[in-house]
């Protein structure tokens, strides 16, 4: 009976450790892709700067609010 139960407990042993080697594996291809993708967004953003980007062009300036001072003084 300690045999078998001896058995599963070192297969389990093995199970998990393929599991985390293959958690470590797909972790180094996920972080050089991230590193990648970082690359390439700086190689991007500095294209971007040299064709004349500009980030108020992209994006409308936030409303300033009036103040009642203000709204008084026009009615």
């Amino acid at each position: 009976m300690t045999d078998k139960k001896f058995v599963n407990e070192e297969s389990d042993v093995h199970i998990i450790q393929a599991e985390c080697s293959n958690m470590i594996s797909l972790l180094k291809i996920l972080e050089k892709e991230e590193h990648d993708i970082q690359c390439q967004l700086e190689i991007f953003s500095r294209e971007a700067l040299l064709c004349g980007f500009q980030n108020d062009v992209v994006e409308p300036p936030i409303p300033k609010k009036r103040t009642k001072k203000l709204k008084e003084k026009e009615q």
